[in-house]
C-alpha cells in the first residue's frame, strides 16, 4: 500500500513537472513572439521615418527649383522690360 502511494505520488508529482515544463515552454514562446513583434515595429517605424524624411527632402528639392525657375523667370523678365515692371513682378 505504501508503495503504491508512493509510486502514484511520484506519477503526480512528474504529471505536475510536464505540465509545469508545458506551461513555461508556452509562456516562453509567447514572450519571444512579444519581443519579435516589437523590434519589427521598431523596423518599421524607422523605415516609415525614413520614407518621410526621403519624401521631405523631394518636395524640398522641388521647391528649390521651382524657386530657382521663378527667380531665373524674373531676373529674365527684368532684362527685356527693365526695372519699371520689378516691383509688379516681385508681387505677382
Amino acid at each position: 500500500m505504501k508503495e503504491e502511494k508512493e509510486r502514484e505520488e511520484k506519477e503526480k508529482d512528474e504529471k505536475d513537472r510536464n505540465q509545469w515544463m508545458t506551461e513555461d515552454s508556452i509562456y516562453q514562446e509567447m514572450e519571444k513572439a512579444k519581443k519579435q513583434c516589437h523590434a519589427n515595429m521598431e523596423v518599421q517605424k524607422i523605415q516609415i521615418q525614413q520614407m518621410a524624411e526621403k519624401q521631405a527632402k523631394k518636395q524640398q528639392e522641388k521647391q528649390a527649383d521651382l524657386d530657382y525657375d521663378a527667380q531665373k523667370l524674373l531676373f529674365i523678365r527684368i532684362k527685356h522690360f527693365g526695372d519699371k515692371d520689378k516691383i509688379y513682378l516681385t508681387t505677382i
